[in-house]
Protein backbone atom coordinates (compact mmCIF):
# COMPACT_ATOMS: atom_id res chain seq x y z
CA UNK A 1 0.00 0.00 0.00
CA UNK A 2 2.81 2.40 0.87
CA UNK A 3 4.48 1.78 -2.49
CA UNK A 4 1.25 2.42 -4.38
CA UNK A 5 0.72 5.72 -2.53
CA UNK A 6 4.33 6.66 -3.26
CA UNK A 7 3.67 6.04 -6.96
CA UNK A 8 0.52 8.17 -7.01
CA UNK A 9 2.30 11.05 -5.26
CA UNK A 10 5.13 10.77 -7.79
CA UNK A 11 3.15 10.62 -11.04
CA UNK A 12 -0.01 12.64 -10.41
CA UNK A 13 1.73 15.99 -9.75
CA UNK A 14 3.70 15.52 -12.97
CA UNK A 15 0.53 14.89 -14.97
CA UNK A 16 -1.09 17.97 -13.44
CA UNK A 17 2.00 20.06 -14.13
CA UNK A 18 1.90 18.89 -17.74
CA UNK A 19 -1.52 20.51 -18.15
CA UNK A 20 -0.34 23.90 -16.85
CA UNK A 21 2.94 24.16 -18.79
CA UNK A 22 2.97 27.56 -20.59
CA UNK A 23 2.40 27.66 -24.34
CA UNK A 24 5.33 27.96 -26.70
CA UNK A 25 4.47 29.19 -30.21
CA UNK A 26 7.69 27.75 -31.65
CA UNK A 27 7.11 24.22 -30.30
CA UNK A 28 3.49 23.16 -30.41
CA UNK A 29 3.71 19.39 -30.24
CA UNK A 30 3.08 18.46 -26.59
CA UNK A 31 1.13 15.20 -27.00
CA UNK A 32 1.88 11.81 -28.49
CA UNK A 33 -0.62 9.03 -29.10
CA UNK A 34 0.84 5.81 -30.42
CA UNK A 35 0.53 2.05 -30.72
CA UNK A 36 3.41 -0.03 -29.45
CA UNK A 37 4.43 -3.57 -30.35
CA UNK A 38 6.28 -5.76 -27.82
CA UNK A 39 7.75 -3.42 -25.18
CA UNK A 40 7.10 -3.43 -21.44
CA UNK A 41 3.60 -4.90 -21.78
CA UNK A 42 5.01 -7.97 -23.51
CA UNK A 43 2.96 -7.83 -26.69
CA UNK A 44 1.10 -4.64 -27.67
CA UNK A 45 -0.33 -1.50 -26.09
CA UNK A 46 -1.90 1.90 -26.76
CA UNK A 47 -0.12 4.87 -25.23
CA UNK A 48 -0.46 8.56 -24.45
CA UNK A 49 2.50 10.82 -23.65
CA UNK A 50 2.50 14.38 -22.42
CA UNK A 51 5.50 16.68 -22.59
CA UNK A 52 5.53 19.03 -19.61
CA UNK A 53 9.00 20.55 -19.97
CA UNK A 54 10.84 21.30 -23.18
CA UNK A 55 13.94 23.24 -24.14
CA UNK A 56 15.80 23.48 -27.42
CA UNK A 57 17.56 20.13 -26.95
CA UNK A 58 15.80 18.44 -24.03
CA UNK A 59 12.33 17.02 -23.38
CA UNK A 60 10.92 15.69 -20.12
CA UNK A 61 7.63 13.78 -20.32
CA UNK A 62 5.22 11.42 -18.61
CA UNK A 63 3.27 8.60 -20.21
CA UNK A 64 0.23 6.46 -19.42
CA UNK A 65 -0.56 3.25 -21.30
CA UNK A 66 -2.69 0.13 -21.35
CA UNK A 67 -1.81 -3.24 -22.83
CA UNK A 68 -3.87 -6.40 -23.17
CA UNK A 69 -3.05 -9.89 -24.37
CA UNK A 70 -5.01 -13.11 -24.40
CA UNK A 71 -2.93 -16.26 -24.72
CA UNK A 72 -5.80 -18.65 -25.37
CA UNK A 73 -3.59 -21.68 -25.95
CA UNK A 74 -2.08 -21.22 -22.47
CA UNK A 75 -5.30 -20.12 -20.81
CA UNK A 76 -3.70 -16.86 -19.60
CA UNK A 77 -4.78 -13.23 -20.01
CA UNK A 78 -2.67 -10.18 -19.12
CA UNK A 79 -3.71 -6.56 -18.61
CA UNK A 80 -0.93 -4.01 -18.02
CA UNK A 81 -0.97 -0.33 -17.03
CA UNK A 82 2.52 1.09 -17.59
CA UNK A 83 3.42 4.59 -16.41
CA UNK A 84 6.68 6.13 -17.59
CA UNK A 85 8.99 9.03 -16.92
CA UNK A 86 11.33 9.91 -19.80
CA UNK A 87 14.13 12.34 -20.54
CA UNK A 88 14.97 12.89 -24.21
CA UNK A 89 18.06 14.70 -25.52
CA UNK A 90 18.65 15.63 -29.15
CA UNK A 91 17.88 18.09 -31.92
CA UNK A 92 16.07 18.39 -35.26
CA UNK A 93 13.30 16.01 -34.19
CA UNK A 94 15.67 13.10 -33.48
CA UNK A 95 16.23 12.29 -29.80
CA UNK A 96 17.86 9.70 -27.62
CA UNK A 97 15.83 8.81 -24.56
CA UNK A 98 16.22 7.19 -21.17
CA UNK A 99 13.30 6.35 -18.96
CA UNK A 100 11.82 4.62 -15.95
CA UNK A 101 8.84 2.31 -16.53
CA UNK A 102 6.50 1.28 -13.72
CA UNK A 103 4.04 -1.45 -14.72
CA UNK A 104 0.92 -2.56 -12.89
CA UNK A 105 0.09 -6.03 -14.15
CA UNK A 106 -2.95 -8.27 -13.69
CA UNK A 107 -2.84 -11.86 -14.94
CA UNK A 108 -5.74 -14.28 -15.02
CA UNK A 109 -5.60 -17.92 -15.98
CA UNK A 110 -7.23 -21.27 -15.61
CA UNK A 111 -5.83 -24.66 -14.78
CA UNK A 112 -7.29 -28.14 -14.67
CA UNK A 113 -8.26 -27.66 -11.02
CA UNK A 114 -9.26 -23.98 -10.69
CA UNK A 115 -8.80 -20.48 -12.02
CA UNK A 116 -6.28 -18.02 -10.63
CA UNK A 117 -5.59 -14.27 -10.57
CA UNK A 118 -2.30 -12.55 -9.88
CA UNK A 119 -1.42 -8.88 -9.51
CA UNK A 120 2.12 -7.52 -9.79
CA UNK A 121 3.97 -4.24 -9.78
CA UNK A 122 7.31 -4.24 -11.59
CA UNK A 123 9.71 -1.76 -13.12
CA UNK A 124 12.38 -1.39 -15.78
CA UNK A 125 14.89 1.16 -16.98
CA UNK A 126 14.98 1.62 -20.76
CA UNK A 127 17.02 3.42 -23.42
CA UNK A 128 16.05 4.18 -27.00
CA UNK A 129 15.65 6.65 -29.84
CA UNK A 130 12.66 8.56 -31.12
CA UNK A 131 11.53 10.82 -33.93
CA UNK A 132 9.65 13.56 -32.08
CA UNK A 133 8.29 16.33 -34.36
CA UNK A 134 8.23 19.86 -33.03
CA UNK A 135 4.79 20.34 -34.55
CA UNK A 136 2.04 17.89 -35.49
CA UNK A 137 3.23 14.88 -37.43
CA UNK A 138 4.33 11.27 -37.52
CA UNK A 139 5.89 9.98 -34.31
CA UNK A 140 8.26 6.99 -34.08
CA UNK A 141 10.18 5.38 -31.25
CA UNK A 142 12.19 2.25 -30.48
CA UNK A 143 13.76 1.19 -27.19
CA UNK A 144 15.41 -1.69 -25.38
CA UNK A 145 15.56 -2.76 -21.75
CA UNK A 146 16.95 -5.60 -19.67
CA UNK A 147 14.55 -7.87 -17.82
CA UNK A 148 16.52 -8.68 -14.66
CA UNK A 149 16.50 -12.35 -13.76
CA UNK A 150 18.38 -11.79 -10.50
CA UNK A 151 17.04 -9.53 -7.75
CA UNK A 152 20.24 -7.50 -7.55
CA UNK A 153 20.21 -6.57 -11.24
CA UNK A 154 18.04 -3.43 -10.85
CA UNK A 155 17.68 -2.21 -7.24
CA UNK A 156 14.35 -0.41 -7.70
CA UNK A 157 11.41 -0.28 -5.29
CA UNK A 158 9.24 -2.91 -7.04
CA UNK A 159 9.71 -6.53 -8.08
CA UNK A 160 12.20 -6.80 -10.90
CA UNK A 161 10.22 -8.59 -13.60
CA UNK A 162 6.58 -9.43 -14.31
CA UNK A 163 6.12 -12.89 -15.71
CA UNK A 164 3.92 -11.73 -18.61
CA UNK A 165 6.81 -11.35 -21.05
CA UNK A 166 8.01 -14.87 -20.31
CA UNK A 167 4.62 -16.27 -21.29
CA UNK A 168 4.92 -14.52 -24.65
CA UNK A 169 8.48 -15.66 -25.28
CA UNK A 170 7.82 -19.25 -24.22
CA UNK A 171 10.85 -18.94 -21.97
CA UNK A 172 11.16 -20.30 -18.47
CA UNK A 173 12.56 -17.71 -16.06
CA UNK A 174 13.81 -20.30 -13.57
CA UNK A 175 15.70 -22.26 -16.25
CA UNK A 176 17.45 -19.08 -17.38
CA UNK A 177 18.45 -18.22 -13.81
CA UNK A 178 19.79 -21.74 -13.26
CA UNK A 179 21.89 -21.44 -16.42
CA UNK A 180 23.54 -18.30 -14.97
CA UNK A 181 21.80 -15.77 -17.21
CA UNK A 182 21.37 -12.43 -15.39
CA UNK A 183 19.30 -10.45 -17.88
CA UNK A 184 16.96 -11.08 -20.78
CA UNK A 185 17.07 -8.25 -23.32
CA UNK A 186 13.78 -7.15 -24.82
CA UNK A 187 12.47 -4.08 -26.63
CA UNK A 188 9.56 -2.28 -28.24
CA UNK A 189 8.68 -0.14 -31.26
CA UNK A 190 5.97 2.49 -31.50
CA UNK A 191 4.27 4.49 -34.24
CA UNK A 192 1.72 7.22 -33.79
CA UNK A 193 0.91 10.90 -34.09
CA UNK A 194 2.24 13.97 -32.32
CA UNK A 195 -0.06 16.98 -31.92
CA UNK A 196 -0.56 20.25 -30.07
CA UNK A 197 -2.71 21.21 -27.12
Amino acid sequence: MKKTLFTLFLFLPLLLAAQTEPRSPQRRSYNNVFAEAWGVTGWYSVNYERIFWRSKRNIFMVSASVGYSNLARKGVRHVNWPMRLMLCVGKKNLYGEVGYDLIFNKSEGSSIIHGWTRKDKCNYLHAGIRYQPMKSGLYLRAYVFAIPLQNFAVPLPYDSACDGIFYHLNRDQWDMIQSGKKNLWWGGVGIGWSFGR
